[in-house]
């Protein structure tokens, strides 16, 4: 296993279970010991962990990254989101190809869209899928791959490379974090190359995140604010943070 790839499965044990052992990641990852520690050192100065005796626990101000479930994701500023969907919606035009991320706001989105009569749709989200399922004159695509339960989101090679020949009018792109200067992140590692390559394959990116998602991090950071044309938020959004990302780079700010 790369360096890199240990590190990102580390950082995944401590969002999961909030603190780590030296000695059983030695063990699991088959290095030493010493290995492990210059690893924990790296994430203490990514502000991720807190190094202790024998191991580390996740950082006090990572406490919020934890993944809640996708229930709970949607029931989770409800109003906000409804707003968010609707001024998504309003951008589609019959017949546009759509690319629909992995999120709860996506969700409600596809729910909105069926007052379409004819769409292209492109996925990597099962719950989603099913619903535009329903819609017979539409086009519909699922990026395939690996499932992650949790997000009910598919991830691995197959479904980015799906995205290679394809052109998409507009991606609609969910993400956990949005903080200034960095960009966007994401709660799962292992979702962030699939999120770039939604990116790269859209025409126009919108961003959609309800107000609580900013100055918040996540695990994987997929985008920079020049990689994205627009953010649909809630009006609750931080100010501070909102004048910043209007004062420093190129991204139509849209509250609902």
């Amino acid at each position: 296993m790369l360096p890199s790839m240990r590190i990102n499965a580390i950082k995944q044990k401590l969002v999961e279970n909030g603190s780590v052992s030296v000695v059983d990641l030695a063990k699991e990852f088959k290095v030493s010991e010493e290995t492990v520690r210059r690893d924990l050192g790296k994430l203490e100065k990514e502000g991720i962990a807190t190094k202790n005796y024998g191991g580390a626990i996740l950082a006090d101000d990572m406490e919020n990254v934890k993944y809640p479930s996708s229930r709970q994701r949607v029931e989770q500023d409800a109003q906000e989101k409804l707003l968010i969907a609707d001024a998504a919606a309003a951008m589609v035009r019959e017949d546009s190809v759509v690319l629909l991320d992995s999120g709860s706001t996506t969700r409600i989105l596809a729910e909105k869209l069926r007052t379409f009569n004819r769409l292209t749709v492109l996925t990597n989200n099962l719950d989603i899928a099913l619903i535009c399922s329903e819609m017979p004159n539409w086009n519909l695509y699922l990026m395939g791959g690996y499932l992650l339960r949790k997000s009910m989101c598919f991830i691995d090679a197959h479904g980015r490379s799906s995205l290679e020949n394809i052109f998409v009018d507009i991606g609609f792109i969910g993400c956990s974090g949005i903080t200034y200067p960095t960009g966007l992140c994401c709660w799962d590692i292992y979702e962030a190359p699939n999120k770039r390559a939604m990116i790269k394959a859209s025409d126009k990116v919108v961003v959609l995140a309800d107000h609580t998602k900013f100055n918040k991090r996540g695990l994987g950071n997929f985008a920079s604010f020049d990689d994205i044309d627009e953010i649909i938020t809630g009006r609750e959004v931080d100010r501070g943070i909102l004048k910043e990302i209007q004062q420093g780079t190129n991204v139509k700010m849209s509250l609902v």
